[in-house]
């Protein structure tokens, strides 16, 4: 009898090593998006705290827009991500233990929002980061 695995279950392996990774890379980037977009917001309100003029203020604003929308879209993102967790568990029972085909292809809308969320995050933080950068560009010279 051989030790070799049979390509089902190198396929379970690997996509359950996959499926790790993920959640490792959703887990760092939430962490690291609301470490850096707070830490943005606390860099600038130090740099406004002086006694020179400021120019392209509205960059500023506009910055710390940013910055609140990831954070806001990451937390919101934690709250959709457990409920599209729930959403799978019920859709799992339904197909496994009452054999309902129809939960294979059921949607899992908090799953989708969770989706969404990550990429408004994403997105925010850039913009955030691009217009802080403008704002620092104008009053550094």
């Amino acid at each position: 009898m051989s030790n070799e695995l049979t390509p089902q279950e190198l396929y379970q392996k690997t996509r359950d090593d996959l499926l790790r990774r993920q959640l490792s890379n959703n887990e760092n980037f939430d962490r690291s998006i609301l470490t850096l977009a707070s830490g943005a917001l606390a860099l600038t309100i130090t740099f406004i705290n002086g006694d020179r003029e400021l120019h392209c203020f509205p960059m500023l604003v506009l910055s710390w827009i940013g910055f609140i929308v990831a954070i806001v879209s990451t937390i919101l993102s934690y709250i959709a991500s457990q409920r599209g967790i729930d959403k799978q568990l019920e859709l799992a029972e339904r197909y496994y233990l009452k054999q309902d085909d129809g939960a294979l292809n059921a949607t899992n809308l908090p799953a989708k929002i969770n989706e969404i969320l990550g990429y408004v995050s994403a997105t925010s933080f850039i913009l955030g980061i691009i217009f802080l950068l403008i704002f620092f560009g104008t009053n550094l010279k």
